[in-house]
Order: C-alpha cells, then sequence, then structure tokens
C-alpha cells in the first residue's frame, strides 16, 4: 500500500475511539455512584483451537483463573453458531460487586480459511443487590427496570456526544430502545413485536428477517445474548459487510447456581429455560443485570458516513481490536 492510500484517521474517527474508552468509564461510575465495587476480569483468548473446529456439540474447557482451583470461568465453543465465547454465570460475590470483562468471539468458520474474524466485548455483570429487594414482585420488577432505563439513559448521553451527522440516527434508535424497554408484564411479546416494527422501519426486513414472529430467532440458549424474554438490544444495519449486527446489550439473567437448578445437566443440548417471568416468580435471588457492549461494531457504527469508506474492511486483515491504540494517534 503506497502512502497516498494509507488509512489515516481523521480527528473525528479519534475522537470516537476515545469515546468508546469514556463510555466504559462512565458506565464505571454509574456503578460506584450505585453502591457497587469493579472486579476486572482478563479473560484469556483461546490460542488453540484447530482441534476443536470438526467438534458437532459444545466444547468446554475450564479455565483456572486466579489459581483458587475454582474453575469458574469456561471456554465454550457451539456448534451452531461457531463461536468461542468466555462464560462466567459462576461468580458469587458479595452482592455489591460488579464485574467487568473484556473478551472476543472467534467465528470458527473464517479460522478453518485463515482469517481471524473477532468481535471485541466490554461485558459488564452488575448483581441485584440485597438492599434492593423487597418481599413484592411487582416492586422489585419495577426496580430492575429503573436499572436499566439509568443504564441506558448514561449509555445515550454518550451516544448524543457523537458528530452531527450521526446524532439524529442515533436519537432514534436510543428513543426507540427506550420505549421498548423491557414491559415486564408480558416480555416475550413485546419484544419480539418491538424488534420486528424496528426491523421493519429499518427496510431490513426482506433481507435477512422475513418472521413476523422472531422467537425463533431470539428466543435461544443463554449463550446467546439476544434472549426474547430479558433482553433489550441495539441493532445497527451494516451495508458494507451485508449483516445486521448487534451493537449494545442489557439483560436481566440469573446466575450460575439459579441456572443449574432449572437444568439438571448444565451442560445437557437442551436449551435452557432463562424465562424472567418464571425467576421473579420465584424469587431474585442470583439474578443480575447484564450490559454487553460490541466494541468495534458501536465504533464504526458512531463514524459518520463519509468516513465509513475509510475504515478497513473486517475481510482487509484490519484488526477492529485494535481500534484502542488509534485513540492516541495525534
Amino acid at each position: 500500500m503506497n502512502k497516498s492510500n494509507a488509512f489515516i484517521p481523521k480527528l473525528s474517527f479519534r475522537k470516537t475511539v476515545n469515546y468508546i474508552e469514556k463510555l466504559r468509564e462512565v458506565i464505571f461510575n454509574w456503578f460506584t455512584d450505585n453502591g457497587y465495587r469493579i472486579i476486572t476480569l482478563d479473560l484469556p483468548v483461546s490460542t488453540n483451537i484447530s482441534n476443536k473446529l470438526n467438534s458437532d456439540s459444545p466444547t468446554i474447557r475450564p479455565i483456572d483463573f486466579d489459581s483458587t482451583k475454582d474453575f469458574s470461568i469456561y471456554e465454550i465453543i457451539n456448534s451452531y453458531d461457531n463461536l468461542i465465547r468466555y462464560m462466567y454465570y459462576y461468580y458469587e460475590p458479595e452482592d455489591d460487586v460488579a464485574l467487568f470483562s473484556k473478551y472476543y468471539l472467534i467465528d470458527r468458520d473464517v479460522v478453518v480459511n485463515g482469517i481471524l474474524k473477532e468481535s471485541l466485548i466490554y461485558n459488564f455483570e452488575v448483581p441485584f443487590k440485597e438492599s434492593d429487594r423487597t418481599n413484592d414482585p411487582k416492586l422489585n420488577n419495577l426496580v430492575l427496570k429503573e436499572k436499566l432505563e439509568s443504564i441506558w439513559k448514561v449509555i445515550f448521553e454518550f451516544a448524543k456526544e457523537s458528530q452531527d451527522t450521526q446524532e439524529k440516527e442515533i436519537q432514534k434508535d436510543f428513543d426507540w430502545c427506550s420505549s421498548h424497554l423491557i414491559n415486564l408484564s408480558n416480555p416475550l411479546s413485546s419484544f419480539n413485536k418491538g424488534l420486528y416494527r424496528y426491523v421493519k422501519s429499518r427496510k431490513m426486513c426482506g433481507i435477512f428477517y422475513k418472521e413476523k414472529n422472531f422467537k425463533e430467532k431470539f428466543n435461544h440458549n443463554f449463550l446467546q445474548s439476544y434472549d426474547a424474554n430479558n433482553t433489550v438490544s441495539l441493532y445497527a444495519w451494516f451495508k458494507e459487510i451485508g449483516e445486521i449486527d448487534e451493537l449494545i446489550t442489557l439483560a436481566v439473567r440469573p446466575n450460575w447456581e439459579v441456572l443449574q437448578k432449572q437444568n439438571n445437566n448444565i451442560f445437557s443440548k437442551e436449551e435452557f429455560r432463562n424465562d424472567f417471568i418464571d425467576i421473579t416468580e420465584n424469587g431474585l435471588k442470583g439474578i443480575s443485570l447484564s450490559i454487553k457492549i460490541h466494541l468495534d461494531k458501536l465504533a464504526i457504527y458512531l463514524l459518520s458516513k463519509n468516513l465509513l469508506e475509510e475504515i478497513p474492511s473486517k475481510l482487509s486483515g484490519f484488526a477492529l481490536g485494535n481500534l484502542s491504540k488509534l485513540s492516541n494517534i495525534k
């Protein structure tokens, strides 16, 4: 590549990358303001996956993360979407501890062809504090919704700081997500209908998702992030790669102990019953809030349209996971 064609991030791109890190700091501040202590988990990335690529069933490897012999973090490779994940529903800290981790989703299909397709994820797990719980399920639901709305407001305030060319688009998307925030009385119906209206309004229906009911697409086991019963997500259409992708996901979900009680064999082929209503009816012990940010995709989304063509695509071999390094460019 000659110098004239070299990729040189402009000011708005550098600002966008800085915003990503600022968002992490803003959410950290939300945790501390709400009485949480933060523990950072630096999850490992698998370096030897070639021997696992042909497995038709989930490949699960416990990781001794902190030499406690707890084996409470699991590397999981599932055949249905060919992604490597590191899960830690395991964790049972005091209820004022929030967990933060940065990790990668790796597409096995692409690795086979010699290309590493990865997505850099920021993940936050926030327990539902004992001090916030009451004996009234309806009141508990309101507390959960209030927390979700509070976090979403923080994320939206961050989004408003992006480029003027994108602000109206982001405003519309975040307004939609706020107005369709989990309807706790009937979450599945509300989420499916809302997501369908959203996708249809974004003119995506005829391309990928034609179903009026998204249950088959979005209601599956706990390893994925689009659980229609307890999750609200912000999606974007990436024309350059022909995909609809998740940018930010807010979820309410049980901890490892609750999931074990719901499923006799936690690693069986059966799908988990991660049902929000069932869990709340049986008490709120172990429920946590999850905030997942797809760092690389969100960075691209926040760029103005005239800059999109200047960003190397995933297929170019440019590692989107290195975006944070570009924030230091002078």
